[in-house]
């Protein structure tokens, strides 16, 4: 599978059709940014920072944190989530880290070893204040 789409390959789904995307058998290492919608279908070992939404695949995996306003997780995750919108674990997800969010949706068949934090209001807050929150600095 292609690192990034050509035309045939190009998912239908409107949220992913302007994505950037890390195909199955790709493997990263290093900090990922991006500015538009993230697919992971490979293996990113690394922080990914994502001003858009995070999708990762059944075949995904994340080693390190993601930071993005929402996160929709089927693949596997080694760090942790923070998501000031929304994160949805879905599937078969296996999230092994704690997750700073305002909101989160769990459906029955995942795995998820970790704390969930969801401070009263997390969505007005920045990067830096939930990171802050995150480490209970004062």
């Amino acid at each position: 599978m292609p690192f990034l789409w050509n035309k045939k390959s190009k998912p239908s789904d409107p949220e992913e059709a302007d994505s950037a995307f890390i195909g199955q058998g790709t493997v990263l290492s290093g900090k990922v940014v991006s500015t538009k919608p993230l697919v992971v279908d490979g293996t990113i070992h690394g922080n990914v920072d994502c001003s858009s939404i995070v999708i990762v695949g059944e075949t995904g995996v994340i080693i390190g944190e993601i930071h993005s306003p929402l996160a929709r997780i089927s693949g596997r995750i080694y760090g942790n989530i923070h998501t000031p919108k929304n994160a949805s674990l879905l599937g078969s997800a296996n999230v092994q880290g704690d997750i700073f969010t305002g909101s989160l949706h769990i459906e029955p068949s995942v795995i998820f070893n970790g704390r969930c934090h969801i401070p009263q209001n997390v969505s007005s807050m920045t990067k830096e204040e939930v990171e802050k929150a995150a480490t209970g600095a004062a």
